[in-house]
């Protein structure tokens, strides 16, 4: 439920919205990686850099060898 409801709040173009969503969706599901990256892009896309690294953190814990969670990593290192 929380994973339809961000991609359709992230495609109409809510993306704090979005974010709530996949933040809720993280929380039920905190291994799983593609949920943890989500959440990470759609924070970072609001500007939330420090929430979304942690995020992509988590995301690489679980995929560490996934391009996409690197390159989100490397974008929100302090």
């Amino acid at each position: 439920v929380w994973v339809a409801a961000a991609t359709l709040a992230q495609l109409g173009g809510q993306l704090t919205e979005s974010f709530r969503y996949w933040e809720q969706a993280a929380r039920f599901s905190p291994a799983e990686p593609s949920i943890l990256y989500n959440a990470a892009l759609s924070a970072e896309l609001t500007g939330n850099r420090e929430i979304a690294h942690r995020y992509y953190s988590q995301a690489a814990a679980h995929s560490p060898a996934d391009p996409d969670v690197l390159a989100g990593l490397s974008r929100t290192n302090r």
